[in-house]
């Protein structure tokens, strides 16, 4: 009897032992990746982009975006190795590498020597095409993270001199930050084998035939050389998506599967100036570049992973604020036409030129972009918006005033809440956002945890609380 119940569980743990391997072997590493990052992006833009679809859509908490309806949820802390609150290279580099850095320092470990290899070079050495994608420079913290080490993240030529020798087949958004150090870095990069052009239809013919492709938005010939805001250039379409479209039409009838970091980058830039509508047009981007993503994995569900995360969160979003109680207003945000960029670079341009507009003036510029003023009741001004424009129409314009009209409204002006307004383009998006219920508790990054989402092969990885280190880990499958 003792030799029979033996057998049997030496059958079952034999059977459970090769049940296991099969299952583990069903699992293969997913053929086609997409690693999104959201530069900036905490669980409240989310939340707050869903509902400002809810309120133009006449709807009520319904509209999801497209990560949000991934079947995978999980959160991510965001230290660094030197603060509770990172800095995007160090996030960049933990996401890319797995590993935790100081604030500053990129594709490096903590002792700013030793490099690290990010897995976008693990999968190309393990035959994957390779993709980095972003809406800033792609000599920026987060991309750069993908493939260059440095001590100082803003050493942005010696991050283009090791561009250059990187063999991924396709680089696509803004240009270079390092042209400011060497104008000549282009030509290097054609001299190293990369198509160079920001001409559309030359992006739209290259094949994979033609080399390795390094795509750049034509406006961002200027500086700063960020694609725009999607609130400044509306009618333009060479923003995220159209790199990730045109990423995924050269890698999908490649049978090597290819690895994709896309990266919304200027979610984080519009939230350091606290800029509502900027903020939501970048988050309404990036959600488009992913829904091109989901699309492709409907046509390949069983080799695609999607995950969907965020270095940190940036702003200290909140929906709702003092200004409207518990009411939000998202769809005021329709008003806004212009960046906090855009006008503070206009009312740069006033002062440059010895132009001095009138109160009048600013009073039409203000409600022309931004609404204040106009039919809807909403939008109206009251005393102490009216008292706050005076206050910056003499800082910036008629500055010989400032110390006795300053010191005589300093008691209402200073009570109310001007943190990151410093000019009347900064006031301007804080009027914004007070009237949306939008609050900013700051005009950098802070260190709550991020989320993420996923869907495809895999997905199950993701579920839970971890750190950020563990992403790239678990995507590569070392985890």
């Amino acid at each position: 009897m003792k030799k029979f119940t033996l057998t049997i569980i030496c059958a079952t743990s034999l059977m459970m032992l090769f049940y296991g391997c099969g299952k583990s072997n069903s699992q293969k590493k997913p053929k086609y990746i997409f690693y999104m990052i959201g530069d900036g992006m905490g669980l409240a833009h989310i939340q707050f982009a869903e509902n400002y679809l809810d309120a133009v859509n006449h709807d009520t908490a319904t509209t999801h975006l497209e990560m949000m309806k991934f079947p995978v949820l999980g959160t991510a802390t965001t230290y660094s190795a030197s603060s509770f609150v990172t800095c995007s290279s160090a996030a960049g580099t933990a996401l890319a590498t797995g590993n935790k850095t100081k604030n500053s320092l990129l594709g490096v470990l903590a002792d700013s020597i030793t490099p690290i290899t990010p897995i976008s070079q693990k999968f190309h050495d393990e035959g994957y095409n390779v993709g980095i994608i972003t809406s800033v420079t792609l000599d920026h913290a987060t991309p750069a993270a993908f493939y260059a080490h440095v001590k100082d993240r803003n050493m942005y030529k010696e991050i283009c001199y090791q561009l250059k020798d990187i063999d991924f087949e396709f680089f696509g958004g803004a240009g270079l930050r390092g042209l400011k150090d060497d104008i000549g870095l282009y030509d290097s990069l054609k001299a190293n084998g990369f198509v160079v052009t920001c001409d559309k239809q030359t992006i739209l013919d290259h094949k994979m035939s033609d080399g390795k492709l390094f795509a750049y938005n034509p406006v961002t010939s200027a500086l700063p050389p960020d694609i725009p805001y999607l609130v400044d250039s509306r009618n333009h379409d060479m923003h995220l998506p159209f790199y990730v479209k045109k990423a995924i039409e050269l890698f999908e009838k490649d049978k090597k599967g290819f690895f994709m970091m896309i990266e919304g980058g200027r979610i984080d830039h519009a939230c350091h100036a606290n800029d509502p509508g900027g903020t939501l047009g970048e988050m309404l981007d990036f959600d488009e570049a992913i829904k091109l993503a989901y699309e492709f994995y409907t046509r390949h569900p069983k080799e695609t992973l999607i995950v969907v995360t965020a270095d940190h969160e940036t702003g200290g979003l909140s929906i709702g604020q003092a200004s409207t109680g518990y009411a939000s207003y998202p769809e005021l945000l329709d008003y806004q036409k212009i960046s906090y960029d855009k006008l503070k670079a206009q009312f740069k341009e006033m002062v440059t030129n010895d132009v001095k507009p009138t109160k009048e003036e600013i009073y039409n510029i203000l409600c022309e972009n931004f609404g204040f003023n106009n039919e809807n009741p909403k939008m109206a001004l009251n005393k102490l918006d009216s008292l706050r424009i005076d206050f910056f129409y003499i800082h910036d314009f008629d500055p010989s005033r400032m110390p006795k009209y300053g010191e005589m409204i300093k008691p209402e002006i200073y009570r109310t809440n001007l943190v990151s307004v410093h000019n009347m383009a900064a006031l301007a998006v804080r009027i914004m956002s007070e009237k949306a219920g939008i609050g900013w508790t700051t005009g950098s990054h802070t260190g709550g945890a991020v989320p993420v989402r996923a869907i495809g092969v895999w997905q199950e990885k993701f579920d839970g609380s971890y750190d950020n280190t563990d992403i790239p880990k678990k995507i590569h499958g070392d985890l």
